[in-house]
């Protein structure tokens, strides 16, 4: 598939990388419409992302079209997004808040991702570019709290 994969500050570069693959639990996306935010363009330009190679963008929705063992077959061909900001889901009972909470930040400027199954949720007949706009509002509404 295509990506735009940022390999260092300032270097994004369309080439083509692996398909991903689900493993268990896990669905593969389609991705059909992705946002831009300004961590994104930081990220990207100025301060560099957790580690290189890396596949920026993390506001996106798209089709299932594919998915792993123990994820049901409906899901298949479903419209799907998902919120980019994920519990890992390593802690069944979380403590308060403040401690212990980590998160899995999705990534996506490429044609496919992969992600747990759990975490997409469907918006039947909305366009995708709507979806997506509607999830980068929520994320600017919550960091206004």
């Amino acid at each position: 598939m295509k990506a735009c994969v940022l390999e260092a500050v300032g270097q994004l570069i369309y080439q083509d990388v692996p398909d991903p693959i689900p493993k268990e639990n896990e669905v593969l996306l389609e991705v059909k419409a992705c946002g831009i935010c300004s961590s994104d363009i930081d990220r990207i330009f100025k301060t560099g992302t957790y580690h290189f190679p890396t596949i920026p963008g993390h506001e996106f929705s798209g089709k299932i079209i594919g998915f792993g063992k123990g994820v049901d077959p409906e899901l298949l061909g479903k419209r799907a997004a998902v919120f980019p900001l994920l519990p890992c889901f390593a802690l069944l009972v979380l403590p308060e808040p403040t401690q212990g909470v980590c998160l899995i930040i999705i990534l996506v400027l490429a044609a496919m991702v992969v992600l747990p199954s759990v975490s997409v949720f469907l918006f039947g007949i909305w366009s995708f570019s709507r979806i997506v706009f509607l999830i980068m509002l929520l994320l600017y509404v919550n960091q206004l709290r």
